[in-house]
């Protein structure tokens, strides 16, 4: 029986063939369709650091892999565009505008979308870039840091000069709860600032109180009227010219996404008739927010703007969440004053320096008491606030109308 042999292959055979085998495969590889999740990655196309910019926006765009069906863009942790189709970029031109954005770090993010086989594959891209804006001074010259109106509180129904070495003409500053923080009197010409009076409140808020949750750096007055019962101990009316005087320092600011209430009005009420807890809700209020975050040219982008609110407005549909009205600068570096007029069931304006800011309707808000079983009014000031910072009240009064 003969035995079968395989012919031996010469290294000029082997070579030729398993060069052509691997061509092959590579070819096969360029056009077969890439299926797996492990080919799909996005980056984004942007500078890590923008410098002293003359513009006000910069390029925003991304580069996905072959078949993507949706990019994302988001700035800082908010989603703030779709694109349904390449080119992937920002907006209409692809351009991230730099008004709402403050000097120093922010964290883009692209997230893509593909759909292979039965499932979606997602991929996401970071980047942190680091604006670094040169800032112009304000044109105007500073204004003069004594205040030309009067500040004294002679004629009011009530009000708070500061005088002591505590808060005893109002009826809450925190008394036993840890949340509370940063209330003490100075006299403010030991810091270099011109005294409004004589003492001042002085209210701040660290980055480790913030941090633990302390940042309740603020004053309530209550007003009631009645002997105490549920029904009858309640205002009968709370109109009224409320104000108090503020300085903050020329570095005072708010952080892009967080808010300071300076200035307040609450409602108390109690939950029933027999029994049962209290509770207290804001009804309108100024605060305090930042520039850039609502495109408010101003000295700085993180610089404090008076904005005005009310209870629950986020509910309301307005833009931006925030009730429609001007976002006015804050002065820095001098007092200034923080004014409301309320006329109960109808309207509360509010004034800074003596220039209307805006006007809260009844109709979109109560003005005043208005739960069936409200028995007190309350007026707050202070640095109540989730952006470290500290400031200066003084003068705080009520003249009844």
């Amino acid at each position: 029986m003969l035995a079968y042999t395989r012919p031996a292959l010469s290294r000029s055979t082997v070579g030729p063939c398993l060069v052509a085998a691997l061509c092959l495969v590579a070819l096969s590889a360029a056009v077969a369709p890439a299926t797996s999740a492990a080919a799909r990655r996005v980056v984004i196309e942007n500078p890590t650091t923008i410098q002293a910019l003359d513009s006000d926006s910069v390029p925003f765009q991304a580069r996905a892999s072959r078949g993507a069906r949706v990019v994302t863009f988001w700035v800082d942790g908010r989603r703030r565009f779709i694109d349904r189709s390449a080119p992937w970029r920002f907006g209409s031109n692809g351009r991230l505008s730099l008004r709402r954005l403050a000097n120093g770090e922010h964290r883009l993010k692209v997230r893509a979308w593909w759909r292979v086989r039965s499932r979606w594959v997602v991929r996401t891209a970071y980047k942190r870039v680091t604006i670094r804006r040169k800032v112009t001074p304000d044109s105007t010259p500073p204004p003069d840091p004594t205040p030309s109106t009067d500040t004294s509180n002679a004629g009011s129904d009530w009000g708070s000069a500061f005088e002591g070495s505590g808060f005893g003409e109002w009826s809450w500053w925190g008394q036993g709860d840890s949340s509370y923080t940063g209330l003490s009197t100075v006299d403010p010409a030991d810091r270099g600032i011109p005294r409004l009076n004589g003492r001042s409140g002085r209210f701040q808020v660290t980055d480790s109180d913030a941090a633990a949750g302390r940042i309740h750096s603020k004053l309530y007055k209550y007003f009631h009227s009645g002997s105490g019962d549920r029904v009858n101990w309640r205002p009968t009316n709370v109109s009224g010219s409320y104000r108090a005087w503020y300085y903050l320092p020329t570095d005072y600011s708010v952080r892009p996404g967080k808010w300071v209430t300076p200035f307040q009005f609450k409602d108390q009420y109690w939950y029933t008739q027999r029994g049962g807890s209290e509770h207290s809700d804001p009804t309108w209020y100024l605060a305090f927010k930042n520039a850039s975050d609502y495109g408010v040219s101003a000295s700085r982008p993180d610089a404090p703007v008076a904005i005005v609110q009310h209870w629950k407005d986020w509910e309301r549909g307005y833009r931006d969440y925030i009730y429609p009205g001007q976002r006015v600068p804050v002065p820095l570096g001098r007092w200034f004053e923080i004014r409301a007029e309320v006329y109960q069931g109808d309207r509360v304006e509010f004034y800074m320096d003596g220039k209307l800011v805006n006007v809260g309707r009844h109709s979109d808000y109560p003005v005043g008491n208005h739960h069936s079983l409200s028995f007190n009014w309350i007026f707050g000031i202070g640095n109540y606030t989730n952006s470290p910072s500290w400031l200066l009240a003084d003068q705080a009064a009520l003249r009844r109308r």
